[in-house]
């Protein structure tokens, strides 16, 4: 695929729930929760998710690419191996 975001995070956002990732499909009820669209829990969003890593600034959660785009590829860190 042309043009996949590539996210290299410590901390891969998912419901604590059901363990859904955060996707296109979530809400966001403010800048500090998300919404699951499969269970319906609402979840707290850690502080680096304020970071977009394409920009490279702090800015709204909306910009993420997580977020934006239906498919991304995390280059999970050592704990997720």
């Amino acid at each position: 695929m042309k043009n996949l975001n590539v996210i290299n995070t410590s901390t891969i956002v998912r419901c604590r729930a059901c363990r859904t990732y955060i996707n296109p499909f979530v809400q966001l009820p403010d800048q500090r929760h998300w919404k699951c669209n499969l269970c319906f829990r609402v979840n707290d969003l850690p502080d680096e998710f304020m970071w977009d890593p394409v920009t490279k600034s702090f800015g709204d959660p909306v910009r993420r690419p997580e977020i934006k785009y239906a498919t991304v590829e995390f280059i999970a860190p050592s704990e997720y191996m």
